[in-house]
C-alpha cells in the first residue's frame, strides 16, 4: 500500500541444525483495509528483534511490538488499538507470547500470556502449568500386554481433530477498559478483571471474573466435543452476576440492580437448538424498576418437552409459581399467580 516500507534481516546457518540464528523485521505503515476487504483502517508499524539463545531448545526469542498511529473505534471502521507488545519465544513444543502489553484507547490495558502448542505436541504432557494432557494415556501404547508388538489402538475422529488443531492457552488481565472508546455505540463504563482460556479440538474452557461498572460477573464455561464427527457437544456453565444494570447494555432499559446465580448443562447438536439441557437459577434479592425482585427456578429440556418445570418469582409482593411438565401427551403444568400488589406495578 501507499507509504508501506519493510526491511527484514536474517542470520541463517543452513548447514546447522538451527536454520535461523537471528531475525529482525521493520515494517510500516501497514493498513489492513488496503489488503483485506472489510478489515478496519489503521496505520501499523511492526518491529521484531528475534535471536536464537546459545543454550536450550528455544529456536528464536525476543521482543515484538506493533504501534498504531491512527487508533479509532469499531463503528467508524477503525482499529481500537494503540500498541501491542510482548516477548515471543519459539520452541519446538510451543510458541508463546509473554509479558503481553496491549494498550487500548483511553486507559485500557490487557496484559498476560498466550501460548500455542502445535498439533504434534498438543497432546504431550510436558508438566507445564496451564497446558493439560488431552490425549488418553492408552493412545501411546501398543495393544495387548506390555512389550507386545500388536497394532496401536484406533484413533477416534475427535482425537484426530485434536491432532490437527493443537492447543491454545491464554491468561489475561484487563484494566481501565472503556467500551465506548472501542465502539461509540456502547455505553461508557470501566471494565477490569481476569480471563483464563484453554482450547483444543476436544475441549474449550473459559473462566472469567470481570467488573463492569458497578457490576461483578463471574463465570466458568466448558464445551466438550462428541466422540464422533457430527455428534452432539456437551456444555457446562456456571455463573454469578451481581449488581447488573441492564442500562449498561441498553440505554432505554428500565433501571435495575439484578443478581443471578446460574448452573446450566446440556448437549449442543451440530446444527439447530439444544435437544437436552438443564437450567437451575436463583435470583437473590434484586431491584427491577425500583421494585424488589427475587426468585428461583429449574427447567429441564428433553427434545421438544420440558419434563421438569419448577419456577417461583416474586416482584414487589406479586408471586408467580409454576410446576409440572409441558410439551408431551399427558403432561400437566400448574400455574399459580398471587398478585395482591398490582398497584406497585402500575395497575
Amino acid at each position: 500500500g501507499e507509504g508501506l516500507t519493510a526491511r527484514a534481516e536474517a542470520a541463517a546457518t543452513p548447514f546447522e541444525e538451527r536454520l535461523l540464528r537471528a531475525l529482525t523485521l521493520r515494517a510500516g505503515e501497514l493498513d489492513p483495509a488496503a489488503f483485506v476487504e472489510g478489515a478496519p483502517r489503521a496505520a501499523l508499524r511492526i518491529d521484531a528483534e528475534l535471536a536464537a539463545p546459545v543454550a536450550g531448545d528455544t529456536l528464536l526469542a525476543g521482543p515484538i511490538r506493533i504501534d498504531n498511529r491512527q487508533p479509532g473505534t469499531v463503528d467508524a471502521g477503525e482499529l481500537p488499538l494503540e500498541s501491542f507488545a510482548g516477548r515471543l519465544e519459539w520452541q519446538p513444543a510451543q510458541v508463546s507470547l509473554d509479558e503481553l502489553d496491549i494498550r487500548l484507547p483511553g486507559e485500557g490495558r490487557i496484559s498476560g500470556r498466550v501460548a500455542w502448542r502445535p498439533p504434534a505436541t498438543a497432546g504431550a504432557d510436558t508438566g507445564e502449568a496451564g497446558l493439560v494432557d488431552t490425549v488418553p494415556p492408552e493412545a501411546g501404547r501398543a495393544g495387548g500386554a506390555e512389550g507386545d508388538d500388536g497394532p496401536p489402538p484406533a484413533v477416534t475422529e475427535s482425537e484426530a481433530a485434536q491432532t490437527a488443531f493443537g492447543q491454545l492457552v491464554a491468561a489475561l488481565e484487563l484494566s481501565g477498559i472503556d467500551p465506548a472508546r472501542l465502539d461509540r455505540r456502547l455505553p461508557s463504563q470501566a471494565v477490569a478483571g481476569r480471563l483464563d482460556a484453554e482450547a483444543d479440538a476436544l475441549r474449550q474452557a473459559l473462566t472469567l471474573a470481570l467488573g463492569v461498572g458497578a457490576a461483578r460477573i463471574e463465570a466458568d464455561a466448558e464445551l466438550l466435543a462428541g466422540e464422533q464427527a457430527g455428534a452432539p457437544r456437551s456444555f457446562n456453565l456456571s455463573g454469578q452476576l451481581r449488581d447488573v444494570d441492564p442500562r449498561a447494555l441498553l440505554a432505554t432499559a428500565p433501571p435495575a440492580r439484578l443478581n443471578l446465580d446460574l448452573e446450566a448443562s446440556g448437549e449442543l447438536p451440530a446444527a439447530g437448538l439444544p435437544q437436552a439441557a438443564r437450567l437451575d437459577f436463583r435470583i437473590p434479592p434484586s431491584r427491577f424498576d425500583k421494585l424488589p425482585l427475587e426468585g428461583r427456578g429449574r427447567l429441564v429440556l428433553a427434545g421438544e418437552r420440558l419434563p421438569e418445570v419448577d419456577l417461583a418469582l416474586d416482584l414487589a409482593g406479586n408471586r408467580l409459581r409454576s410446576s409440572g411438565a409441558f410439551g408431551g401427551a399427558g403432561d400437566r403444568l400448574a400455574l399459580l399467580l398471587d398478585a395482591p400488589a398490582l398497584r406497585a406495578l402500575g395497575y
